[in-house]
């Protein structure tokens, strides 16, 4: 389940990204991205809770993935102010997440930079998307 929620995430965030910003294909597929993130993050958070010796890092990635893109689906439906950015930023950073996790935790172990968390305290950082030129008007 968790392999397959993350398959079709990984699918459906170029969807939504490169469809045209208006109420049709956009905003379903970033619906259907969100519901999909959280299950990825609920199936990770699972895995964790049934083998914590070995897998208890998925936790706090599950965590901060679903942190990402929950703020880019509630800028996109509150639309406060600056919304776009936050948006961008929220649903950039899961997918960046998302890509990441699905490209580096192959093994049975963390890598490297997640075993050293459980050592000393540090923070996980992740690149987020420039400043785009807006395709939208001005909030």
């Amino acid at each position: 389940m968790h392999i397959a929620a993350g398959t079709l995430g990984l699918i459906l965030g170029p969807v939504a990204m490169l469809a045209l910003n208006r109420p049709a294909l956009h905003t379903r597929a970033g619906e259907a991205y969100h519901c999909v993130m959280l299950a990825v993050c609920i199936t990770a958070a699972l895995l964790a809770v049934m083998d914590w010796r070995r897998l208890w890092w998925f936790l706090p990635i599950a965590a901060g993935s679903y942190a990402f893109a929950l703020l880019g689906y509630l800028a996109a439906t509150r639309r406060w102010r600056g919304w776009p950015m936050a948006h961008i930023k929220g649903q950039g950073g899961s997918y960046i997440a998302m890509t990441t996790s699905s490209r580096s935790f192959k093994g049975k172990r963390p890598p490297p930079r997640i075993r050293r968390l459980g050592r000393k305290p540090q923070g996980v950082t992740l690149p987020l998307p420039g400043r785009p030129t807006p395709r939208w008007p001005a909030a």
